[in-house]
């Protein structure tokens, strides 16, 4: 079989409570005895930490056992038997040329958002699984995004501006120069999935030393429960 693929109908980021959708295609140049043809989504949660004191924190030469556990959030599988039946007909192998077969799943509307960091995620993909005679098989895996329904933008102080500023002072007692300040701001807080963040920032050199570069960094912070 020359390709045996998975196509989306709608992209392969969604919303919990979408339908999933699509097909897998099968194109072959001669005929071929497909046996069976299963779709299956699944959808997994990992985490992952390590007992007694923080890793960063031990010592290095000590190498300490992470503690994993994993929990399925959905698996769903869908079986092609009849359509391949109906493309047969009356003969033993599926014809040469190319074959679709389309599928659809219902997510949750409570499915979690596809999430990653170093402490666990939270992943999902589908894959399309061709079975043939004498053994022969075929697998096709992707992966697909699901976003959380809530919109932060209608969450409390969401569209409110936010602003940080910092002073620092070069060397010190008479020595001490004037200081270097820095203003950042953004227009509001809360951005969903996808959406530019735009920034400003104005930095005021009251020092005698110039300044080389400087940087901005969007860090995301993680608590643990």
């Amino acid at each position: 079989m020359e390709r045996f693929d998975i196509v989306f109908d709608n992209g392969q980021v969604l919303s919990s409570g979408q339908h999933l959708s699509g097909k897998v295609l099968c194109y072959s140049a001669k005929s071929c005895d497909l046996k069976s043809l299963t779709v299956e989504i699944e959808g997994v949660g990992m985490v992952k930490w390590y007992e007694g004191d923080d890793k960063n924190q031990t010592d290095s030469n000590v190498e300490l056992e992470p503690i994993v556990n994993y929990e399925e959030i959905i698996k769903e599988c869908y079986d092609f038997r009849t359509a391949i039946a109906v493309l047969k007909g009356k003969t033993k192998d599926l014809s040469a040329g190319q074959h679709q077969f389309e599928f659809s799943f219902n997510l949750p509307s409570n499915l979690p958002c596809s999430f990653s960091s170093r402490f666990g995620n939270i992943g999902y993909t589908i894959e399309a699984k061709a079975k043939f005679s004498l053994g022969y098989e075929l697998e096709c895996k992707k992966t697909f995004t699901v976003q959380n329904n809530t919109d932060v933008r209608e969450l409390p102080k969401a569209n409110e501006r936010i602003q940080i500023e910092e002073c620092k002072y070069i060397g010190c007692f008479c020595c001490r120069s004037g200081p270097i300040t820095c203003r950042c701001w953004i227009p509001k807080q809360g951005y969903k999935v996808g959406e530019q963040i735009l920034f400003s920032a104005e930095i005021e050199n009251m020092s005698k030393r110039s300044m080389e570069k400087s940087r901005l960094q969007l860090i995301q912070h993680l608590r643990k429960r």
